[in-house]
């Protein structure tokens, strides 16, 4: 078992990791460390870990928390972790930072983009990029390991093998990316603030976003020469997900074959890249809440060029009804955001009904009853066309048996299902036993008030079969004691019998064993040969039941559907 803590735990990636982790059965984690929310449980902070964590947030004191776990997550601003670890520390444990403290080799270059000094500048050259589809190997052994970039991960993962092979040339490679709101993280900025990013898309960081150095650190490794690209991200009013779409011209002519190959070559025995079918676009959707990275690409021979695609949305044109849906579904979002994670909370947010929590979701008993079918004879009175037919004079049943006090008016406050359950069943009775009242042998076989509470009595076989062997003295099962004086068993005498010559047993559903049977599960269940021999029709279905709901509702809805009118 490994054990796991995590520093900035509360954090959208903080969050994320808690939710990865748990889902994993070789992973403990042992702390939740938070700066902000220090003592604090942690289902205050994120609801939907309610009843999953109970552990309070801890501080940060990387030092003592080392000693209580293997590995330590940083889920923390770009600074921090550096400041944290020394060797002391990564001595005891190994330490995987989800910042960008420990991604690019060149401290010169992470001052110049991050406009931070680095804390710990010396354990830069040993931490290993995190991306395992390259250096996999590497972060086995590794003691530091620097998670890569969002951005990074997506532009990374869709040019790579293009770049490896000298498919493209990465010096003319263009990157548009677009990012959901959480990558901002969970503090509080006017820019990420519902009014500013609804109904609205955004460059930012245009020519100078800090990914940048990151993303051509990396591609020059894989190129074995400097790589300068064009990178823009955008902002979109979803709450998770990145789409990157990478444009760059062809270093040589290639068939759309080998560009194909080229991607196999690297992601094929990789589980987590996904390479789509020919001409499938990937969507954000696809992906969302998990690890998988969806990769394509295209080939446009009319310009040399290559488009390559990953975590992608879909493209093409988009109608004003694809807009006020996917608004329409932002708005739906953010309402199940502020409701909170609960069920009845999220149709407070929704709906405005307020439902107690002792109904929420916990199936109801509406009403029902028990009924008799009462069988009615059936004589044959058409004459014998074949030998197949049967005789006249043959009796079957049959039966029209209405039930109406089954009626009750129920209303409910949350969405469900009104489910009718019909079940036809027969009464037990065993024909071929013999009553216990016959084996009494002496007085203390009979009641008396001394052994009104001795527990449960054996059920012998012969109750069940008499044979006339030893068997019958075998015990059956058991029940209540006495309880052959509370419940009086069926009889069935004379040509009742199953076993009677002439028998006219189609009146009973009276069980006919061949052989002493045994307490089972498949003793216990109903057979159909008891019912059928009642019955003229054979072939199922032999009973048909009809249940009729009334059913009314409300919902608030507008009066019309029409497209800018829902308001009113």
């Amino acid at each position: 078992m490994i054990k796991a803590g995590i520093i900035g735990s509360t954090g959208y990636a903080g969050g994320e990791l808690a939710r990865l982790l748990l889902q994993r059965e070789d992973v403990e984690i042992k702390w939740y460390g938070s700066r902000s929310y220090i003592d604090q449980k942690y289902a205050s902070v994120y609801q939907n870990m309610f009843k999953l964590v109970d552990a309070e947030c801890m501080d940060d004191n990387m030092k003592e928390l080392a000693e209580q776990v293997d590995v330590v997550f940083t889920a923390t601003p770009q600074g921090l972790c550096s400041t944290l670890v020394n060797e002391n520390v990564l001595s005891k444990v190994k330490i995987i930072d989800l910042s960008a403290d420990f991604r690019i080799k060149d401290v010169e270059i992470y001052k110049q983009w991050y406009k931070l000094e680095h804390g710990s500048p010396e354990y830069i050259k040993e931490a290993v990029y995190g991306l395992p589809e390259i250096n996999r190997d590497k972060i086995k052994y590794a003691r530091l390991i620097a998670n890569p970039g969002c951005f990074p991960t997506c532009s990374f993962l869709s040019t790579y093998p293009l770049v490896k092979e000298g498919i493209i040339d990465p010096n003319t490679l263009i990157i548009d990316a677009k990012s959901g709101t959480s990558g901002a993280g969970r503090g509080a900025k006017v820019d990420s603030l519902y009014c500013e990013v609804n109904e609205n898309i955004k460059a930012y960081g245009v020519g100078v976003h800090r990914h940048t150095p990151e993303i051509e650190e990396q591609l020059s490794y894989a190129a074995g020469n400097p790589v300068t690209i064009s990178f823009t991200p955008h902002l979109v009013p979803m709450n998770r997900g990145i789409l990157v779409t990478a444009y760059a011209s062809l270093a040589k002519d290639v068939t759309e074959e080998e560009i194909r190959a080229a991607y196999e070559k690297y992601y094929k025995n990789e589980y987590f890249v996904r390479l789509l079918e020919p001409g499938v676009v990937p969507q954000t959707r696809w992906v969302e809440g998990s690890n998988f990275a969806d990769v394509n690409f295209k080939l446009d021979p009319r310009t040399k060029r290559g488009w390559m695609y990953t975590d992608l949305s879909s493209v093409g044109a988009t109608t004003i009804n694809e807009l006020r849906n996917a608004i329409a579904v932002q708005q739906y979002y953010e309402a199940m955001a502020r409701g909170g994670s609960r069920y009845r909370e999220q149709v407070q947010a929704l709906w405005d009904v307020t439902i107690s929590d002792k109904t929420a979701q916990i199936p109801e008993y509406l009403g029902g009853g028990r009924y008799h079918v009462n069988m009615n004879q059936i004589v044959q009175t058409s004459g014998q066309q074949s030998e197949n037919d049967t005789p006249i004079g043959e009796t079957g049943a049959m039966s029209v048996t209405p039930i109406n006090e089954s009626s009750f008016t129920k209303s409910f406050e949350e969405h469900g299902f009104v489910i009718g359950v019909l079940c036809v069943r027969h009464n037990r009775t065993y024909q071929q036993g013999l009553e216990r009242f016959w084996s009494r042998k002496d007085r203390l076989d009979y009641y008396v008030p001394q052994f009104a509470n001795i527990g449960e009595q054996p059920v012998k076989k012969k109750e069940i079969m008499l044979t006339g062997t030893a068997t019958d003295e075998e015990t059956f099962g058991y029940q209540e004691a006495w309880a052959d004086y509370r419940m009086k068993p069926n009889r069935v005498s004379g040509l009742m019998r199953s076993n009677a010559t002439g028998t006219l047993d189609f009146w009973h559903y009276a069980d006919n064993y061949s052989t002493v049977p045994t307490l089972s599960q498949e003793w216990m269940a109903e057979g159909k040969s008891e019912i059928a021999r009642t019955l003229i029709v054979q072939n199922e279905p032999q009973f048909f039941g009809a249940i009729r709901v009334a059913n009314k509702t409300t919902r608030c809805m507008p009066l019309y559907s029409v497209p800018g009118l829902y308001k009113l």
